[in-house]
Formats: structure tokens, sequence, C-alpha cells
């Protein structure tokens, strides 16, 4: 168990990745990891859209489509659209659902650095663009949590300075 530990603290965000082709088998791997995370009532609101290879020019097309840089999907030879996907059910809380999604995202990038690769969680503009989702085919209730790029590293991942968990902790303690 303290290898998990030591995995978790090692793992980083690794924004520069090669060229190199990742097998399709290993991205189900990545996506089989994800469908664990923890989820409330066991909804699994979660989707995914994979573009490998030259699917990565419908992105790049959608992208440019919505005024944005197209050419920002080709950094990675793997871009996985992470999608929350609520279910349509009054006792469901769509910000749990949101929350289960981020914790499939982080089994994606936990799993992405066990089998030697690099990934790195973006959002930003394209995450939240009404074109980005219309073309993708969303629909109205779900949300674009990640795209998250995945290859073979390409650079030494940087180490920064942790704020230590005791500055951020209350601890209520019954004697």
């Amino acid at each position: 168990m303290e290898e998990l530990i030591e995995l978790i603290k090692e793992r980083r965000s690794i924004g520069k990745v090669k060229e190199k082709e990742v097998p399709k088998e290993t991205v189900c791997k990545l996506l089989d990891a994800a469908i664990y995370a923890p989820n409330h009532f066991r909804t699994q609101p979660w989707r995914f859209i994979v573009f490998m290879g030259k699917g990565r020019e419908k992105l790049a097309q959608i992208f440019d489509a919505a005024m944005l840089n197209g050419a920002m999907v080709f950094r990675a030879p793997v871009i996985l659209t992470v999608i929350s996907s609520p279910k349509d059910d009054p006792k469901i809380i769509e910000r749990e659902e949101y929350a289960a999604v981020c914790a499939a995202c982080q089994n994606i990038l936990l799993a992405a650095w066990c089998l030697g690769l690099g990934a790195i969680w973006r959002t930003g503009e394209a995450a939240y663009n009404k074109k980005v989702k219309e073309l993708l085919g969303l629909k109205e209730k779900e949300e674009i949590v990640a795209f998250i790029y995945v290859g073979y590293k390409d650079i030494k991942p940087r180490d920064f300075e942790r704020t230590p968990f005791e500055e951020k902790t209350t601890w209520i303690l019954t004697p």
C-alpha cells in the first residue's frame, strides 16, 4: 500500500510528450481505470471521446470552428475528452456527478503514470465553449471536465514545494 502513496506523490503533469503513437490497448487501460472511480448511486456519470492519430484532425477542426487554436491538439498523440453526463433523476446532485468524473480523471492520470506515460489535464476556453460542446455532440446538461493529453514523456517532470497538509487541516477531536 505504501507503493500507492508513493505513486500519488511521484505523479506529475507532463506537458511535453513525444509524437510516438500510444497503442489503443494502452489507452483502453486508462479508460478502464477511469470507470473505477467512486460515484454516488453508482450512476457512472462519465463519457469519453478519444482522439488519436489522424482523428485529432477532427478535434482541430472543431477548435478552429469555435475560433480556438486547433493546432494545440497536435501536442500529444492521444487526447481523452472526459465528459460529465449526469443522470436525469431528481435524487441525483449534479455537483456530485461532476466530482465523480473528476475522480475518474485522476484515475486516468495515475494509470498513465504507472504505464510510463505522460499526461496533463487541460480545460481552458475549449472546455467551456458552446460551439465545441455542440460539435462534440454534448447533451444539454453534459460538461467537458477535461481534455487529457497523453503520450510518452519528453521532459523530466519538475518538482515543486507542496504546502504541508498541517497548514490546511483543522482537527476536531474528542477527548
